[in-house]
């Protein structure tokens, strides 16, 4: 009866952590749709939200810098991209 109960609360974790990963590709599939439009304010709110499900995505931390860069929001690209690279660095040292 244990292993029972421990396999359903297992796959119920697993099961929405797979979910949360489809959301944010979902939302990054988006604004990466948005963003060959050259609609690049949509496409921020889209990675922003890809952000909000898994905070650590490096692949929506960078497309949202490009899409603040394409927005001539040079400082804001800039301090996203440099906290991005100081996660990588502090990771690749553990």
């Amino acid at each position: 009866m244990t292993k029972i109960v421990g396999l359903v609360i297992f796959l119920s974790v697993f099961c929405s952590g797979y979910s949360l990963a489809q959301e944010e590709n979902r939302y990054i599939n988006k604004g990466n749709e948005l963003y060959k439009k050259e609609n690049y304010a949509d496409a921020e709110v889209e990675y922003r939200k890809a952000l909000e499900k898994n905070r650590k995505s490096e692949t929506a931390a960078y497309n949202l810098s490009n899409a603040l860069y394409r927005q001539k929001r040079y400082k804001e690209a800039h301090a996203l991209l440099d906290t991005l690279g100081k996660l990588k660095k502090s990771e690749s040292e553990k």
